[in-house]
């Protein structure tokens, strides 16, 4: 187990904390579930707050490799297995919950492989945008409107969610706007960034009814089988929060021509929150694009300028 530089992880809040190699996380799985014969590990992949390891192409196990990733987890672990049955898309349901170990201070979850490729990976026709805004909707909907009053979450505290906090968002855009500047010309995206900053300065956002929302909503996280949007992954920011928080999905993923197929299914939303919707929107695919850069990750970095195509004032 590796500690990671302070320093660096508050320049770059994906910098993990603790280094969780396949050794470590093989250690912990035959420890704690001997019963699964864990004898070699697929990473597949590395995010802001885990790290994701595959065990015999059946059981995906991800670890936190940060601190704040914690309460996150237990709150995710509470809540998948109370929505699972509601959802019209498929989600993770952990089924195998690690504990901290000698040599890992976190706990863990486990969960059976969904099948699929990422929405980051796929060029859609209309066709299939139609049918995927269509699905989106229909789930955002069925999410939001859960009664968070039957939720059960047992003593854990509700996670926050900051894309709901304007001042903090608009700060963080800024500021990896800037970096970016240093490294490719943002002048053709200026006058986006300014009618987004124009369009939410005198929004106030009424937090007084919240719901359930996914939280980190956008290409990477849903899952495809045969170019029809099958499921939803990655909850580890979900929270109870405002519903705009997840509608950023519609300007960050889908094409304008599609946007009133979302609507029809999901409702009407007032004109000033899907500012606030765009404003996260562009947001996310400046993050995209800072975090792709850093990660060597062109495909991401490139369909997040799609996002960006869109989002240019007509």
């Amino acid at each position: 187990m590796v500690y990671m530089n302070k320093t660096v992880e508050s320049i770059k809040p994906y910098i993990a904390e603790i280094n969780i190699d396949e050794a470590l996380a093989l250690q912990l799985l035959q420890e704690q579930f001997p019963a699964l014969k864990a004898k070699q590990l697929t990473k597949l992949g590395q995010g802001w707050d885990n790290v994701v390891y595959l065990l015999n192409d059946e059981i995906v196990f991800r670890f936190p490799q940060r601190k704040m990733a914690v309460p996150l987890l237990l709150f995710e672990n509470k809540l998948l297995p109370q929505i699972i049955d509601r959802l019209s898309l498929d989600i993770p349901n952990p089924i195998y919950i690690g504990k901290p170990g000698k040599n890992y201070p976190f706990p863990f979850m486990g969960y059976k492989k969904i099948s699929g490729i990422s929405g980051c990976q796929l060029d859609l026709s209309l066709a299939e945008y139609h049918d995927c805004a269509k699905r989106i909707g229909r789930f955002l909907r069925i999410l939001h409107d859960i009664n968070i009053a039957e939720l059960d979450v047992n003593g854990i505290k509700p996670v926050v969610n900051q894309r709901i906090n304007k001042k903090l968002v608009k700060q963080q855009l800024l500021v990896r706007w800037h970096q970016l500047e240093q490294k490719m010309d943002l002048t053709p995206y200026n006058t986006l960034l300014q009618q987004s900053l124009e369009n939410i300065a005198d929004l106030n956002i009424e937090t007084d009814r919240l719901c359930l929302i996914h939280g980190d909503l956008y290409h990477r996280h849903l899952f495809f089988n045969n170019r029809h949007l099958t499921a939803v992954l990655d909850w580890g920011d979900m929270a109870f929060s405002h519903y705009i928080c997840d509608v950023g999905i519609v300007y960050q993923f889908l094409p304008p021509e599609v946007h009133a197929i979302f609507f029809a299914e999901y409702g009407a939303v007032p004109e000033e929150l899907l500012n606030y919707a765009r404003f996260l929107s562009l947001y996310i695919a400046i993050t995209l694009i800072w975090y792709g850069i850093d990660i060597n990750d062109t495909r991401l970095v490139q369909t997040s300028f799609k996002t960006l195509v869109w989002l240019l004032p007509k």
